[in-house]
């Protein structure tokens, strides 16, 4: 009883706090990984030039983007709703929209870089991009149906939810997807 009031003193969604920072340890994690590994550059040998920079430029929004929506759903909308739910309605949702996009995104360098390794691109990769894609695309809808903040955090949640969209369905599902060669063996 006491734990209960004490996390609603809080005002914040104790669970998705729990799912959504935990659970981003893996993916930064991988990322870690990915840095350790020679091959590593193969994975980006389709982004060249300017889209190079600007997906440089748009991973870094979507990161920003990314810890806007973590902080706006786990204490922004305590007193708010998401579509027509409640803070404490909406929490179940955004957790396994939450797992569902992180579990993806934990799991991305460990498939392509086992694809670098076959030198062929997997079913599993296109899988799992358009898991992250979907699952990102669903965020995005949480963020744009927030209703009962301030504009300010109403403008913000809108914009952090485009470009996290954007980001995973345009840059990587669809572009990088689609210039990602697993035989590219040098940058040029």
């Amino acid at each position: 009883m006491l734990y209960r009031r004490f996390v609603a003193s809080l005002k914040m969604n104790l669970s998705l706090f729990f799912v959504a920072f935990f659970g981003g340890f893996p993916v930064i994690y991988s990322y870690y990984l990915l840095s350790l590994d020679p091959e590593a550059s193969q994975l980006w040998a389709g982004l060249r030039g300017w889209v190079f920079w600007l997906w440089i430029c748009s991973m870094c929004l979507t990161v920003l983007s990314y810890f806007y929506l973590f902080y706006m759903f786990v204490w922004g909308i305590s007193d708010a709703y998401v579509f027509n739910w409640s803070s404490s309605e909406a929490e179940p949702w955004l957790c396994a929209v939450y797992s569902v996009f992180l579990g993806s995104a934990g799991q991305y360098v460990i498939v392509a870089m086992n694809d670098v390794r076959n030198k062929s691109k997997s079913f599993s990769l296109g899988l799992n991009v358009w898991s992250t894609g979907f699952a990102s695309v669903l965020l995005g809808a949480s963020a744009v149906a927030i209703n009962g903040v301030s504009d300010v955090h109403n403008v913000l949640s809108i914009v952090a939810g485009f470009v996290v969209a954007f980001h995973h369905i345009v840059f990587d599902a669809v572009y990088w997807f689609q210039t990602f060669d697993p035989e590219y063996s040098e940058l040029v």
